[in-house]
């Protein structure tokens, strides 16, 4: 609800509505105090802060800044509470209350100073020398204006060396741009050359791929080939493949057959073996039958 509040206070602040402005910014600051958004307020503070100071009405514009810098300084960033000390100053020089304004001029001073903020630190120079002008005091004045002409000087060749350093970053890109457009040229080139080549090639092939050649393009003449080598390729493979398939089984198959020949061969001579060891008992125990007959015989 707020957010939209502060949209709809925006766009008639933008129309120089003044009053819809700060009748819906103040309704905002009501929801935010409900919800305890202290960031909300100190911002929506400071819209009716600059909203007076805009309708000349810088006593009720001081007193928003000074409630916005309540928050900020109890829960902003210090880049918000140097934003509104300045914001407060200027309403204070516009109420010539000069030596006020540059006690806040030097409470930013400060903070930008901790900061190492050098363009917030020349701001708060350029218009501390303004203030203390307007109150007379020149000292203090030559000695601020020096401090900004200084700093002033220090950001612009700051800034000379940043653009050069732009300017060589941009001189590098555009180098390295030409090569890789030169870059691409070649592997044009490489590309043109290989289907040349290849098309000299193709002259002395069948009718069909010269067919083929006359009626694709040479994009089109380049990828057929590719997918017929590709092609050849898998049939060499699958044929390959094939034939060590019907080698194996081949082998496999005689391997086989050799075992079997071997376990026969082996049974056959146990088979023998075991007969030639039988007769050679039979023939044995006939000797001793033999025998024994043969003294029985004499002894009768």
């Amino acid at each position: 609800a707020t957010r939209f509040i502060n949209e709809a206070a925006t766009l008639v602040w933008e129309d120089k509505n003044y009053t819809d402005a700060i009748t819906y910014f103040n309704q905002s600051i009501e929801l935010n105090k409900q919800i305890n958004n202290e960031s909300g307020i100190s911002k929506i503070q400071s819209n009716l802060g600059m909203i007076y100071a805009d309708m000349g009405q810088y006593e009720n514009s001081l007193d928003h800044f000074s409630q916005s810098l309540v928050y900020r300084e109890k829960s902003g960033t210090k880049s918000e509470v140097i934003s509104c000390r300045i914001n407060i100053a200027v309403v204070l020089n516009n109420l010539k209350k000069h030596t006020e304004a540059a006690k806040n001029l030097e409470a930013a001073l400060e903070l930008a100073t901790e900061m190492n903020d050098i363009n917030q630190m020349k701001a708060c120079y350029g218009m501390l020398a303004e203030t203390y002008e307007k109150a007379g005091n020149q000292e203090r004045t030559q000695h601020y204006f020096n401090l900004y002409r200084t700093f002033h000087e220090m950001i612009q060749k700051s800034t000379v060396s940043a653009a050069k350093k732009e300017t060589e970053q941009a001189q590098v890109k555009a180098l390295r741009t030409d090569l890789e457009k030169k870059q691409k040229e070649i592997e044009l080139l490489k590309t043109y050359t290989e289907l040349r080549k290849t098309e000299e090639e193709l002259s002395e092939v069948s009718k069909e791929a010269r067919s083929l050649i006359e009626s694709n393009t040479k994009q089109e003449l380049a990828i057929s080939l590719l997918e017929r080598e590709a092609e050849l390729d898998s049939l060499k493979i699958k044929e390959v493949e094939d034939r060590a398939s019907r080698q194996r089984l081949i082998i496999a198959i005689i391997v086989i057959l050799l075992l079997a020949g071997l376990f026969f061969a082996l049974q056959l001579f146990r088979n023998l073996s075991y007969k030639r060891k039988v007769n050679a008992q039979l023939a044995l125990q006939y000797e001793e039958i033999k025998a024994l007959n043969d003294r029985a015989t004499k002894t009768t």
